[in-house]
């Protein structure tokens, strides 16, 4: 998340760029392009920085809305707050304020608060009806917002959403009762990070760690003096509730929206940027994740009004913020990973178990880096969590000097950022180890960020896990810029700010940033919005990414221009969100955060899910851009990646939205269709056991779907359907139901398929007009194969080493059996884990033997028996003369890398004599280099030589 308690790592992410989806029922006015331009890889970010200038003051910008805030209570009353400690909720009330001017700290109360926004009709909200849609409309709701922005939950327009996030609870993580194992303490020193050294102590305080500060300096919160405190001492890794009067307020605020609109559900982040530091040491241990599962199930069960808890753990593997020089993630990503999956599984588990099977929801906000997603193990929480929150923003910021869109749907093909210092190397976790997507590949920086986007996000996280359904990901939007006081860029680059540099004297957010709302080089949409886009006024589209930005002029010179830059989610970029979510079957939007946006964003939200205003109409809008800019890939390298581009820039134009065609469209045409998803292709490779072996298709739920139907279009081999829970009898070749199982008939010659086979599955999918959906699935049928590499003549009391190889999946088990050669009984078996035999001969007695070996896979079902040694030989060790022992001079000496045929026989270097086998060394093996095959001491000599005797 943001505020005070987020803020972005520097922009990480992989997946190639996709352009700009069309947006139906949108329409344009716009006059003919101003021109394009040509840059490469060489233009772009290349400036050198000018380290001098800064942000300036923030300019607590709150628009012409109500403000209402938490004030000391205007009335004493000697009954009710004696004994009470300064910073205790009942010393407090909750008033309308009015400020004289943007940096007054003590405006003055106009009463205690009459008006609340969960009608949503504050500002520009306007009422929606979202009962009758199943994706979902969420909004984070700061806590810490009751202060400075006077924007108290009370304003929250619950009444447009689904969802609704408390932001933030923390942990307390001090030494105190902490479990064995555990890494240490982090103090929650992510606050401290972040300069807010007050918050430190006040969570401190908050577990019982510790004096609460009040405004004068820290006093001890005396629980034995007073009522209403917090501060009970509490072990680590319990969770807690961070400003004991913001909080107080906020849940009351919580239990109220529940009333108004009992359909929403109140979900509590644990977390956020600076309150993630104890996620590292909770993890470490069953001991620890104990504490902090059953403090979570004992939260809510003293608020049986929320609805679940939302995971907000920045980040898995580290990267947070911290004091600690050595970082979070003491254990490393990899160890953090399987932690993670842990504290998902057990929360759910505990949850389960304490209120009902999904009765509380559990979810999570992630980050848009793929080197973050990384770190998450989709796949194996895929039940327990019911959505996932993609924080698709902060992707850029004046946290570097290297500018980008903050929160694009896709990644620009070339930026000045992508050739960074340091963008060429691989990223490491916080203990040095190299960082691996979930296919195992390394990731530079410079990968990552080339597709570090929205889209990108959603395909690092589908494409890697592949079992996690795209309905349980919600993508975000961003009600606020990020943005630098100053960007430069080459005088043709005029707009074109991502091929630019900040300047500025640090790298910091103060140094780069632009003024910001409350934080530098942060503004409020509800600013920008008053400022820039009513006023028709430097403000940019780039469809490509789609993204807008503010572009503001501030200085140039005989080579380059420079601007205040801003980047941010619009009215426009909102819907093109929405069309990725239709693109990709996503559950839905949310957006960061209820403090910073007009209503505007959120109104769009609801208008690119298809919800009808409360009057029952379409939502449409008009957005006016000062120009538009699109690009084009002009060149690429070797690895398909742009080292040129054209950028055009047009306009200026308007941009119409059509709520009802936009949702109509999607109604009544193909995009209303039953999606048909027969699942990826099947590679299956089977053993001798054929007969009861299956495969399971599954069509998954469809939106719109009555009814599935799966039929065989083609097979080379004889294929049988069947219903879940079907006797085996009653089988045909097409069958209704999402999920069939898909089973190869048992009437082969000795239950064996001699060669790779297919077969084709076809899905079609019904909705209740009528209209149908069709997709198609392809098993591959491979036979299993094996082999025996190692020598196939032993002298007497040697050791026999072999090993098997084979394409059976997921082997567990290798039978060993050594048997005469024609002989049914065995004489020996063994049953390793490993596909390694090594055997003393010496319990054997000369002669030729058979070794087989059966492998066995994880099902217990399915094995297959290996070829048998064709020269299995157990030779006597003979005592020869010493003249017998000198090299027959008649064969040549070995020697490695000679192209040997079949039928030459060479002396080898333990003086034996070994012949080239007559099919020709099965095709060359005599003559491979590397020792391999070398006659009589290369591990499989014995697959291409055979012991020569005169």
């Amino acid at each position: 998340m943001k505020k005070i308690i987020k803020l972005s790592m520097v922009a990480i992410a992989t997946c190639s760029a996709l352009y700009g989806a069309n947006v139906i029922a949108a329409r344009f006015n716009a006059q003919v392009p101003d021109g394009t331009v040509e840059i490469t890889a060489k233009e772009s970010g290349t400036l050198k920085p000018v380290e001098q200038g800064e942000s300036g003051a923030v300019s607590k910008y709150r628009g012409d809305r109500p403000t209402a805030k938490l004030k000391w209570r205007s009335t004493w009353v000697d009954s009710e707050m004696a004994g009470q400690h300064p910073h205790s909720p009942i010393n407090y009330e909750l008033v309308n304020v009015k400020y004289k001017d943007a940096h007054d700290a003590n405006p003055e109360s106009t009463g205690k608060l009459t008006t609340n926004g969960y009608a949503g009709n504050m500002e520009h909200n306007v009422p929606f009806n979202v009962t009758k849609n199943s994706k979902i409309v969420g909004l984070y709701v700061p806590e810490w917002s009751y202060w400075d922005q006077a924007h108290p939950a009370e304003f929250t327009p619950a009444k447009n959403l689904t969802h609704v996030f408390y932001s933030f609870i923390g942990m307390c993580d001090y030494g105190a009762e902490r479990p064995a194992g555990t890494l240490k303490q982090s103090e929650n020193d992510g606050l401290k990070a972040e300069g807010n050294l007050r918050g430190q102590k006040i969570i401190k305080g908050m577990c019982g760690q510790g004096p609460l500060p009040t405004e004068n300096g820290d006093v001890s919160w005396d629980e034995s003096a007073g009522k209403n405190s917090p501060a009970k001492q509490q072990g680590d890794f319990n969770v807690t509730k961070f400003d004991p009067q913001a909080s107080h307020f906020m849940f009351k605020a919580m239990e109220e929206m529940k009333k108004a609109h009992p359909n929403l559900k109140v979900m509590v982040s644990v977390g956020g940027w600076t309150l993630s530091s104890p996620f590292s040491g909770m993890a470490e241990t069953p001991a620890s994740r104990a504490i902090f599962v059953k403090s979570v199930v004992q939260f809510l069960k003293d608020h049986p009004y929320v609805d679940g808890i939302d995971l907000d753990w920045e980040f898995v593997g580290g990267g947070g913020p911290t004091t600690h020089k050595e970082g979070l993630a003491l254990s490393g990503m990899y160890k953090e990973k399987e932690a993670y999956t842990h504290v998902v599984h057990e929360l759910r588990v505990a949850m389960d178990s304490e209120f009902g099977k999904g009765s509380k929801q559990l979810s999570a906000a992630v980050s848009a880096s793929p080197a973050k997603l990384a770190a998450i193990d989709f796949d194996a929480v895929k039940d327990d969590f019911d959505f996932v929150n993609i924080m698709s923003y902060d992707m850029y910021g004046a946290f570097s000097r290297n500018p980008g869109h903050q929160t694009a749907v896709h990644a620009k093909p070339l930026i000045g950022a992508y050739f960074a210092e340091g963008a060429d190397k691989n990223l490491k976790d916080d203990i040095g180890q190299e960082i691996v997507d979930a296919k195992g590949q390394k990731i530079t920086g410079a990968e990552a960020m080339r597709g570090f986007s929205t889209e990108g996000a959603v395909n690092a996280i589908l494409d890697n896990n592949p079992e996690f359904p795209s309905t349980k990901l919600v993508i975000g939007a961003a009600s606020y810029s990020r943005g630098w006081h100053n960007v430069r860029v080459p005088a043709k680059l005029d707009k074109l700010f991502w091929h630019g540099i900040a300047d500025g004297k640090s790298v910091s957010r103060e140094g780069l940033g632009s003024h910001g709302t409350f934080e530098n080089g942060v503004t409020d949409f509800r600013e920008i919005y008053d400022n820039y886009i009513a006023k028709g006024k430097d403000f940019y589209y780039d469809k490509q990414a789609e993204a807008a930005y503010v572009w503001e002029p501030k200085s140039n010179d005989a080579h380059t221009v420079g601007a205040h830059v801003e980047t941010l989610d619009s009215q426009r970029s909102v819907i093109a969100k929405g069309e990725l979510m239709k693109k990709y079957n996503l559950g839905g939007l949310f957006a960061w955060a209820s403090s910073t946006d007009n209503g505007l964003i959120l109104n769009t939200m609801n208008a690119a899910v298809c919800n009808k205003k409360a009057d029952g109409n379409y939502y449409s809008f008009s957005e006016h851009y000062n120009g538009e800019v699109n690009t084009a890939v002009v060149e690429k390298d070797a690895k398909g990646q742009a080292t040129k581009v054209a950028e055009t820039v047009s306009g200026p134009m308007t941009y119409r939205f059509d709520g009802q065609a936009y949702c109509l469209e999607k109604e009544e045409g193909q995009a209303e269709l039953p999606i048909a998803n027969a699942g990826k292709d099947i590679v299956k490779i089977k053993s001798d056991g054929w007969p009861g072996t299956m495969n399971l298709l599954d069509g998954g739920l469809s939106q719109h779907a009555v009814s599935y139907h799966w039929k065989i279009i083609h097979s080379t081999v004889p294929m049988e359907l069947r219903e879940l829970g079907d006797d085996p009898a009653q089988t045909g070749q097409s069958l209704q139901g999402k999920a069939v199982y898909a089973q190869v008939a048992s009437n082969f010659k000795n239950n064996k398929i001699p060669t790779t086979n297919q077969a084709v599955f076809e899905l079609t999918v019904v909705n209740k007009d009528g209209k149908k959906a069709t997709d198609h699935v392809k098993m591959t049928f491979i036979p299993a194969t094996a082999s025996i590499i190692g020598s196939r003549v032993i002298t007497q009391g040697h050791k026999l080493n072999l090993t098997a190889e084979s394409n059976v999946p997921n082997a567990i088990s290798y039978q060993w059996e050594i048997s005469h050669r024609g002989a049914k009984e065995s004489l020996y078996i063994k049953k390793n884990k490993t596909p390694d035999f090594i055997y003393n001969t010496k319990a054997l007695p000369v002669g030729e033997y058979d070794v087989e070996v059966f492998i066995q896979n994880e099902s217990g079902r399915d094995s297959v028996l290996a070829q048998k040694l064709e020269h299995l030989t157990i030779v006597k060790e003979a005592v020869k003369p010493d003249d017998e022992t000198k090299p027959d001079t008649k064969y040549p000496a070995y020697k490695e890398g000679t192209q040997y045929k079949g039928g030459n026989i060479v002396t080898g270097t333990d003086g034996k004599h070994y012949e080239c086998r007559s099919d020709d060394g099965r095709n060359g093996w005599c003559g491979q280099a590397a020792g391999f095959y070398a006659p009589g001491t290369g591990i499989a000599w014995a697959e291409a030589w055979k012991l020569f005797t005169k």
